[in-house]
This record gives structure tokens, sequence and C-alpha cells, in this order.
């Protein structure tokens, strides 16, 4: 069986800049969480599966002021058409008349709106920078509510169980009770498998990560080297007297040209990249240090949304501006790209290195500006979601925001800047604005649960020894009375 696709949509729409605050206005009345009867919509799904995980709706000015937009950003399961069409049957009616505010609206459709608006994101040379990150890939919202009462159901029961009975003894007495319940018979039978992770040996890396690196930049001078050594194998073939000499010249003329071609592409591509280093060192030298902080009303208004009561996620929005120039045009997407390309051969899937507390996270570009936007649904609070990244993952997080106006000083381009904890922690806080709508599928659930949820499910729909039931207990029910038994 093959993991479900879960898929991450974002909707950008433009709006005029005197409509901000009405928008806002609007957006206010969804509510943060979202108000009762948009949640039950949303809570609503339409077949065992699929729904909607998370999603937020925000009216947002530039970093210079000079732009806004509509930014409506959900995860869902299922293909992406599919997960349009559901949110707009279930809310649809209330996104309306906040889409209404947007400079292009016109009465119409909203879905075919949303659609038209819809952006998709990458690091190529032609894509709109961009990446995006599930922490809980493969599992879909159905499952992780299920398999969150399952877990509290089998916790209860473990917890029921005497003291003296041996492990395995209490692994089957809880299958048996789950057999005859109804409601969580089905975990009994194995769940779709989650994707699966082969740490790679540093040499297989290095080659997927070059490979990977050729397909995505260096297609244009692969295309120029087989043109030109096609029309040298041409000419050359035109020349000579018969066919066989005609095949037997123009090969060798197309060998020799691509061969020739390619050391000259790569002295070529060699000086560039050295010019290109030489030019974003000489930036980071100049770039400014500045040292905003937000304003306290709007601190205070993104405190009142953040660390509701049951909810234990947050959500979180940041506004940045890509500073000027094509270097860092360029490294913007090399950023991407490598944090995408470690984060997918490299990290377990769901974790940038160690940290396993985001729930889905995305960085998107709005088309044809400099205007970069993060979104983050993330574990506890944010205070200690920063100092994460700061001790364990700033060299991504450098590579990619170094390249925003104000962000704290880099050098070459992963180093310095988050590692300078305090001014890095005011940036961020500067460039965030409030939430103003947002949802959550499974408020209690922190990603780790959703892990230790999953697993509960997969030891119970599988074979286990007495020492495999030792080791499972402990670890993933966790209570006194199965750690004293573990121990006899």
């Amino acid at each position: 069986m093959t993991a479900m696709t879960q898929v991450l949509v974002t909707i950008i729409a433009p709006l005029a800049l005197d409509r901000v605050g009405k928008a806002e206005d609007a957006i206010d009345t969804l509510g943060n969480p979202a108000r009762a009867d948009i949640r039950a919509a949303l809570d609503k799904h339409e077949d065992a599966e699929h729904g909607t995980h998370f999603a937020s709706l925000h009216a947002l000015r530039s970093q210079d002021g000079k732009r806004a937009y509509l930014v409506f950003e959900f995860t869902a399961d299922g293909p992406e058409d599919d997960a349009l069409a559901r949110i707009d049957r279930q809310i649809g009616e209330h996104l309306r008349p906040v889409f209404a505010f947007a400079s292009d609206w016109r009465d119409g459709e909203l879905l075919a709106y949303l659609k038209r608006h819809r952006v998709t994101v990458g690091c190529g040379w032609f894509s709109n920078p961009g990446l995006l990150f599930a922490g809980t890939p493969g599992l879909t919202v159905g499952r992780i509510q299920r398999e969150g009462e399952l877990g509290t159901h089998v916790s209860a029961l473990v917890s029921a169980q005497p003291a003296g009975m041996d492990a395995l003894a209490r692994v089957e007495d809880v299958r048996k009770q789950l057999a005859g319940n109804k409601h969580f018979k089905f975990a009994l039978t194995p769940a779709a498998s989650a994707p699966l992770f082969q740490e790679l040996g540093l040499p297989r890396f290095v080659a997927q990560l070059a490979w990977s690196f050729a397909k995505t930049y260096l297609w244009p001078v692969g295309l120029v080297l087989l043109a030109a050594a096609l029309i040298a194998g041409a000419l050359a073939a035109s020349d000579a007297d018969g066919w066989w000499e005609m095949i037997c010249e123009g090969v060798l003329a197309f060998a020799c040209a691509l061969w020739t071609g390619s050391w000259i592409a790569l002295l070529v591509l060699t000086i560039v990249s050295g010019l290109i280093y030489l030019l974003l060192r000489r930036a980071e030298e100049n770039d400014s240090l500045e040292e905003h902080a937000p304003p306290r009303a709007v601190n205070a208004a993104m405190f009142a949304r953040e660390n509701q009561r049951g909810y234990t996620a947050n959500h979180m929005i940041s506004v940045t501006q890509r500073k000027p120039g094509f270097v860092r045009w360029l490294t913007t997407r090399l950023a991407f790209w490598g944090v995408g390309a470690f984060a997918t051969r490299r990290y377990r899937p769901g974790f940038l290195r160690t940290i396993g507390t985001i729930h889905f996270a995305r960085w998107v570009t709005a088309p044809g500006s400099p205007d970069l936007f993060f979104f983050s649904n993330y574990d506890f609070s944010w205070e200690s979601y920063l100092e994460d990244f700061i001790t364990r993952a700033h060299d991504g997080l450098t590579a990619i925001w170094s390249n925003s106006i104000g962000f704290p000083r880099s050098r070459n381009l992963i180093q310095d800047g988050a590692t300078d904890g305090e001014r890095f922690k005011r940036y961020a806080r500067h460039s965030m604005v409030p939430t103003r709508f947002w949802y959550c599928a499974y408020p209690p659930l922190a990603t780790t649960s959703i892990r230790i949820n999953a697993d509960i499910r997969r030891g119970l729909s599988g074979a286990m020894t007495e020492d495999e039931a030792i080791l499972w207990l402990p670890v993933r029910i966790g209570s006194a009375s199965r750690r004293e038994a573990c121990q006899q």
C-alpha cells in the first residue's frame, strides 16, 4: 500500500492597499481559532479519510508597503483540485465575501477564481521560488483523528490491566478487547505504509545531489552543447563523400564538439560561479544591521492569538522582501533547492535535521514580486520553535532568510545569520503579522503524539515477540505500571 499524498495549496490574489483594513475586518469574523460553524463545516468529512489539516487566511502588505495581497493557504488530503473543490463546498460562502475585496474579483464562481490564483513553487530558473514541508507525511486527517482516539483508549486499557502480566500478554489482551469494539477494530488492520527512509552514504548522497543540481540548473548548458555538437556534426557530414563517410565524419565531429564544448562549459561555469561568489561576499559584507522590533499593538495581537486553550499547535506567518539584484534572485533559488534536497535525501521524513515539531510549513514568493511569505503550523511556543532552529538548523534557515532585507548579517550564505539569536528573534517578530483566521483539524495532538499513535497501531496490527512487546509498551504507551511490568 502506498501513502496518501497531502497537498499544500496557496492562493495569492492582488489587493488594493486601501482595502487591506476592510479585508482584515472581514477575516477577523472567521475567527482564530476558527469559529464554531466554520469548524463544524471543515470537520465534516465527506469520506472517512480525506479532510483539511490546517487552513489560514490573511490580508498582507508587502514589507515596503507598496503592494498588498489576499493569501489563503491550507493543507489537505488528496489531489489539489479535489481539495479545492471540497473547501469551496464546505466554507466557500464564508471565503467569498473576503475575496470580493480582491482587485481583480468579478462576480462569478469562487472555485474558478481560487484555481486561477493558485501558486505553485519550485527552485528552477522559471519557477516561482518557494519550498513545501510536511511533518506528518502520508497521514490523512481521518487516520490522525482515529489513531488519536485509539492511543487514548489503548492507554486506558493497559492502565487497567493487572500489574503482574507479561508484556506480550498485555498486548494480546488489548488486541482481544479491540477486536470486540466496533469503533476501534480498525487498529488490528495495518495502515498505509509510511514513507520509507534509507540513510544514504556520503558518496551516493553527493552523486544524487549533483544529478539534482544538474537537472535543475545546468540543462540550458546541456541544450547549448547538444545544439553546437549537432551543428558541428552536420557541417562535417555535409563535406563528406558517400553515406558511410558522412556518418563517420558526422559522428566523430559530434563527439569531438561535445567533448571540447563540455570542457569549455566547465571552465566558463567555474569562472561565473567564482564571480557570483565574490559578488555575494561583497553584498554580505555591506549588508546593513537593522534593529527593528514590532510595534507593541502588533505584538499584543500576535500574543493574543498564540497558545490557544486546548491547542497544542500554533500558527505563524512572516512577510519579508528579497534583496535586490540578480545574485539574490539566484541564491534564493539555490537556498530552496539545497534545503529541499537535504530534507528529502538526508533527513527522516517529517523532520528537519532533528526538529520534528512542525506539522506543515511553506515558503512562497508572491508571483512577479520580491515578496516572500513563510507560513508554519508548529507545536508548542514560538520561543521554543525559534530556539530549535537557532541551535539545530540555523544554516538552512540562514540560507533562505539571509536573502531577505533586514536579516542579521550572514557569511557564505549559510553561516552566521540565525546564530545571532537575539537579533534574529527580533527580526522574525518584526516580520510577523497576526493570524486572523486559522483552522486546525486536531487541536490536542502534537506531531510526536501523531507519530506515537501511528506506532501503536503498527504494533497492534503486526506480529510481536515478548522482547518486542517489552520494548514497545513503555515507549509507545508509557505509564508507571507498564515500566514496572517491564522490569520484572
